[in-house]
């Protein structure tokens, strides 16, 4: 099997800062992609409400695999998409070097 499922990271203080600073990160390129395109104001996503909610609604969960975890596991092409804004992009490797580190990916 392998990977990490949702529970542990949102049960770890690293992995659940980890995850924050990644959604902060999704949430800027979203935001960057809307102003690249010049839409309305009033569809920028507000970053703390997103975090909290995610959060909100990971917690209550229980363990689950993401389906971008199973394809890493399982060896099937990745769904990335890398844009070309001027913000930084998802730390993946840094959250792959942290698993490991931490002895939860196998």
């Amino acid at each position: 099997m392998g990977g990490i499922t949702t529970d542990k990271i949102v049960g770890d203080a690293d992995l659940r800062e980890l995850a924050t600073k990644v959604m902060r990160e999704v949430v800027a390129a979203g935001n960057a992609d809307l102003d690249s395109v010049h839409a309305d104001a009033r569809h920028r996503l507000d970053e703390a409400e997103i975090v909290e909610r995610l959060f909100r609604l990971t917690d209550n969960m229980g363990p689950y695999r993401p389906s971008t975890m199973i394809d890493m596991v399982e060896g099937r092409p990745m769904e990335v998409i890398v844009p070309s804004f001027s913000i930084p992009c998802p730390p993946v490797h840094q959250m792959l070097l942290f698993a490991l580190s931490k002895g939860h990916y196998s």
